[in-house]
């Protein structure tokens, strides 16, 4: 028996179980050997009875013009159209080259034999000679699905049939099961059964997946590819295979790393001749994200989740280059530069693709950014083009060298040149960005015959825009070195007629990353397919990074369902805003409705709406006009209407939408009950005017920041943790607490660190030179005062990390860990609790961020070109310069300048960019005597300094901070007035960039 090759048809077929086109069964998107489909094909497959008609529709190409005749067997009951006419049987003539809608259809037969549809035969002849089987190479799928312009009789609109399934966008799926849901089984589209049916539980059970889209566009998610295509398959191989669900976009995500960087004083960098120095750099692909986060702001349980706002979301690539090694020359020296000379630039460089769809022909846009200096603007030449670059993957592949960027032309005519203040600035450590603004690059579409075409006009820069206005973006860190990027279709609130169907973060995270819930351990996981490593991604166990316009979306879905909550004052133990006679009066607090508010988020006004649990009728109201009191009131005013706003120590302001200079007040702080409260005129967050805001169900819905609805033009970057613990299991690297049952918030168990102890996590490592979140949720009692500290040691120039509150509900707190120093193998974290309860932590991770800079370093090797190694110095307080440090029997103390033993040396250690203080009299040097918790001056002791320059446009002047705990800084002792006290010792204290008694001027020479 002679085997016959099969070929695959382009086109959409329907097929139904009725013999009008009513009773739909399911869709294909190919035909096998022309309009056919085999019986193998419905194996298995839950077909309820047998196919009654069917129609085909197909884009057909003429490879030549002429009169073209097309039959069809059987010939009874079936139909060809070309163009919205009759052509079974009928001479037409067709032009080559040009496309026409074809359409195949078989209906009106009571008695139809399932076997004679599945098997349509369409032949041809041109210019009436030999029969021919159509040529499946000359048919494709046209961009609109559409079978309204059939001819009388040929429509599915019959006396039985009156109102047929609809398909408003022509994607060849019907709008009922878009919205309600189909799949994918042997290449058929088939809707998907009722939920909690028998059915569904086994399709659930074989693993096959549920697909959603939007009935009114054909491209739910913006990407150049249909629902249909996706769904069924009929794309680019080479997508991920996350993008064949409708809601995920196909979509490339490309970002351009650097890997070495050479510098040189000749033009032809490639040549023999000249000086050059090259240099290995470190990178990080989305540290853009996250710089200048720090642990200023802690966030409670109000919100849910552990994350942070940036103004500057993006996906680039940062560098710092190594510049060690210098063998005592700066790169200036050794490349034999004068003043005027450049260095010209080669960077080694790779491209990478961190999304789910390819690149054809992929030429990058790069800007070279210094700081905040745009250096140079390059776009890839012929020799620098990417054939195809897939998800996932990189150019070159990561065995091979980078791919040399070093001019701006392709004559290499134009070389990238740093002049002599660029390249000191990078010798120092400052950042090199490389921002990949946009790329030139197409898609493939499968071929008739199912390969690929790229053509010139299949341009990604046509679809991204489109792709990214419909999409929410979610960028996944996994430690800083590794990334994904998704964009998941979402539904815009503020559009009546976008029917994309409505998905959650985490189920938004299921479909991109095939997130999925260990039963076992309530924990959330993901697999990265690139290095089979398993990730945890629970909320409550990772750290989000969005933009400002993206809190704004997150605050208005979370707002929408906020609940409950007890108002309770910062200042009385135990006392609430208490609704008693229409008045609003501060009271003990003992739980009762009248003492609990719904807040309700009006989002034109951007405030809440405060009701009362016990009477719903009563808002939160500000007498406006009469006596500034807070009152019950029924009604919807504007004085109704609250902000509320977080203070720097964890509490909130509650500010009046009427007027946003009045915010809810405590009169006189006095706690005594009924005392009623008003609204007052914000005196700068006086502990009177904050409030706790205390959640009167423990998570009653169980709801996680994962049950958020995304939005369009929502960004998240999700880091997950490299090192976490959520209690649920007994850890040996935990000591000097317990595990407790009683206290827990999330798996049933958390830490307890008892009063007056030390909780030590140990025996853990890092990376150096990168940049950690270490998060935790915390609770002990309310106190009112900074009572945990959370230390590290192990790491050089660490020591103390957090400093922070705690009080009756957990609140997320977290520190940054700069790993900049020396560092042990084997690290500890110290959780300090000085408070006189028990403090509980539940859930801890530790968070890498990215690579870092040691801007500390950077900032004194500035410092020592500016100071005379040589020369003497005085060191005076900024308010007061006729104060100086002296040297007094062995102590450092404030005095009065008189010229004696008042004057220092400042020798500049290389290896740490630091300095050491010296009394020049008596070659003693400035040391931190941990024991006698003095600073002495000591011989035989090498004890090293920074100075830092304050950021605070508050403060002037510069801190001495120690260069072996960078959290300890000198400090001084002044008067009320500020005034310096003149004999008192100076001391070791916690660096605090708002205290002044912390600043000291740069150091002054002293003129000999």
């Amino acid at each position: 028996m002679i085997q016959t090759e099969e070929k695959m048809l382009k086109a959409v077929g329907q097929f139904f179980y009725g013999e009008n086109f009513n009773e739909p069964a399911f869709v294909v998107a190919r035909g096998m050997n022309g309009f056919k489909l085999d019986n193998k094909t419905l194996d298995d497959m839950n077909v309820r009875k047998n196919i009654k008609s069917v129609r085909w529709l197909a884009n057909f190409k003429p490879r030549k013009s002429g009169a073209y005749t097309f039959t069809i067997n059987p010939n009874c009951f079936a139909h060809i159209l070309i163009d919205g006419e009759n052509a079974k049987d009928q001479e037409m003539q067709l032009e080559a080259g040009k496309s026409y809608p074809f359409v195949v259809a078989y209906f009106g037969n009571p008695m139809a034999e399932q076997e004679e549809l599945l098997q349509l035969d369409v032949d041809y002849t041109l210019n009436q000679q030999e029969t021919k089987e159509i040529e499946v190479e000359t048919f494709s799928i046209p961009k609109i699905i559409s079978f309204e312009n059939l001819p009388m009789g040929t429509d599915s609109k019959t006396e039985e049939n009156k109102q047929p399934m609809l398909d408003t966008d022509d994607d060849g799926i019907y709008d009922d099961w878009e919205v309600n849901g189909y799949y994918i089984k042997n290449h058929l589209v088939l809707p998907w059964p009722k939920k909690g049916s028998e059915e569904e539980k086994e399709l659930i059970k074989q693993g096959f997946k549920k697909f959603v889209s939007n009935p009114n566009e054909s491209h739910t998610a913006g990407d150049p590819y249909s629902d249909l295509e996706k769904a069924s398959g009929a794309f680019d191989r080479t997508i991920h295979k996350a993008a064949r669900d409708p809601l995920v976009a196909a979509y490339p995500s490309i970002t351009v790393g650097m890997e070495e960087l050479v510098l040189s004083n000749n033009k032809n960098i490639s040549s023999t001749e000249g000086k050059t120095v090259s240099r290995s750099t470190s990178s990080s692909v989305s540290d853009s994200n996250t710089e200048g986060i720090d642990a200023s702001v802690g966030f409670s349980l109000f919100e849910g989740f552990s994350a942070s706002v940036t103004g500057h979301y993006s996906h680039s690539s940062t560098h710092t280059v190594d510049s060690s090694n210098t063998s005592g020359q700066d790169w200036q020296h050794q490349l034999e530069l004068n003043t005027g000379q450049s260095a010209y630039m080669n960077a080694n460089v790779r491209y990478y693709n961190t999304g789910t769809a390819p690149v054809y022909n992929l030429v990058p846009t790069t800007n070279l950014v210094l700081g905040r200096q745009t250096v140079t603007t390059v776009t890839g030449q012929l020799n620098q083009r990417s054939l195809s670059l897939a998800p996932g993957q990189t150019y070159p592949k990561q065995h091979l060298h980078g791919v040399a960027l070093n001019t701006l032309d392709q004559f290499s005519s134009a070389p990238i040149a740093l002049n002599i203040n660029q390249l000191d600035r990078l010798e120092s450590g400052e950042k090199l960005k490389l921002e990949t603004t946009q790329f030139q690059g197409a898609f493939a579409k499968r071929s008739p015959a199912g390969g690929q075409v790229v053509l010139e006009e299949n341009e990604w820069a046509h679809y991204m825009p489109q792709i990214e206005s419909v999409t929410a973006g979610i960028l996944i860190n996994m430690g800083g070195n590794r990334f994904m990027e998704r964009r998941i279709a979402a539904k815009d609130p503020l559009n009546p007629n976008d029917r994309t169907p409505e998905l959650t973060l985490g189920e938004a995270l299921e479909k991109s990353i095939g997130m999925y819930l260990d039963e076992e351990n309530k924990n959330f996981y993901f697999i990265n397919e690139e290095t089979g490593t398993k990730h945890i991604i629970s909320p409550d166990l990772v750290h989000l990074v969005y933009d400002t316009k993206t809190d704004k979306k997150i605050r208005e879905e979370l707002n929408k369902t906020i609940g409950e909550y007890q108002i309770v004052s910062s200042i009385g133990e135990n006392k609430v805003a208490d609704l008693a006679d229409n008045k609003v009066v501060i009271y003990g607090n003992h739980e009762g409705n009248n003492q609990k508010w719904r807040f309700t988020f009006n989002r034109d006004k951007q405030a809440y709406k405060i009701t009362s649990v016990s009477n719903p009728k009563l808002a939160l109201t500000w007498d406006s006009k009469d006596s500034d009191k807070i009152f019950g009131y029924a009604g919807d005013y504007d004085s109704q209407y609250w902000r509320v706003e977080r203070t720097s120590d964890g509490y909130f302001t509650l500010r009046n939408y009427k007027n946003p200079k009045m915010v809810l007040d405590l009169p006189d702080s006095n706690t005594t009950n009924s005392n009623q409260l008003k609204a007052h005129k914000d005196n700068g967050g006086s502990e009177n005017q904050k409030w706790h805001l205390q959640n009167t169900k423990k998570n009653p819905d169980g709801k996680t920041i994962y049950d958020m609805t995304i939005r369009p033009g929502m960004n998240i970057q999700i880091n997950v943790p490299v090192l976490y613990d959520d209690f649920t299991e007994k850890s040996g690297q935990w000591d000097g607490g317990d595990y407790d049952k009683e206290n827990a918030l999330y798996k049933g168990q958390c830490y307890k660190i008892p009063k007056k102890e030390v909780g030590v996590y140990s025996d853990f490592n890092l990376e150096r030179n990168a940049i950690y979140l270490i998060i935790m949720a915390v609770k002990g009692s309310q106190t009112g005062k900074k009572n945990v500290t959370v230390e590290v040691n192990g790491v050089t120039g660490i020591k103390e990390i957090g400093n922070f509150i705690v009080d009756k509900d957990y609140k997320y707190e977290k520190m940054v860990l700069k790993t900049f120093g020396d560092m042990e193998q084997h690290l500890e974290l110290l959780i300090k609790n000085h408070t006189q309860s028990p403090v509980y932590i539940d859930n801890f991770s530790v968070i890498k961020i990215g690579k870092g800079m040691d801007e500390l370093r950077k900032e004194n090797k500035n410092y020592a070109q500016q100071i005379d190694l040589s020369a003497r110095y005085y060191v005076n307080p900024v308010s007061d310069e006729k104060m100086v440090i002296a040297n007094v029997n062995g102590e450092a103390v404030m005095k009065k300048n008189t010229n004696e033993n008042k004057y220092f040396k400042f020798a500049f250690d290389k290896t740490d960019n630091s300095f050491v203080i010296i009394d020049t009299k008596k070659e003693l040097v400035l040391t931190w005597d941990k024991l006698k918790s003095k600073i002495t001056f000591e011989s035989g002791k090498i004890e090293t300094w920074y100075l830092k320059k304050s950021t605070n446009p508050k403060q002037m002047g510069y801190q001495i901070i120690n260069y072996l705990d960078r959290s300890k800084v000198l400090e001084y002792d002044t008067d009320n007035d500020g005034k310096v006290k003149d004999g008192k010792r100076i001391r070791i204290a916690t660096l605090d960039e708002n205290k002044p008694s912390q600043y000291f001027r740069f150091p002054q020479k002293v003129q000999e």
